[in-house]
């Protein structure tokens, strides 16, 4: 849950976590999104919650949140604001 508590950007992440995910990703982007990934990765910075996203790209909303969990883990975001900067730095490392 606090995972996705993050993403709805209502909590930070713990030290504990914030460690434990940092070893599960790379911060120099060697783990592509996918399109899909990408694609409800824009809608969530549209602002579009969870159901919204789910109801646009006809998924389930649980898919759209485990989806944003595999983001957050591939871009080695910790907290909705360093989802926010990390990804407009992948959008521009992947351009290179």
């Amino acid at each position: 849950m606090g995972v996705l508590k993050i993403i709805r950007g209502l909590k930070s992440m713990s030290k504990k976590s914030n460690n434990k995910m940092s070893k599960k990703s790379n911060n120099n982007f060697s783990r592509k999104l996918t399109e899909r990934q990408k694609e409800i990765a824009e809608l969530k910075l549209g602002g579009m919650n969870h159901i919204m996203i789910g109801k646009t790209l006809k998924i389930s909303p649980n898919t759209v949140k485990n989806t944003m969990v595999n983001i957050l883990l591939k871009l080695g975001a910790t907290s909705r604001k360093d989802f926010e900067v990390l990804y407009k730095q992948y959008l521009e490392w992947e351009q290179k």
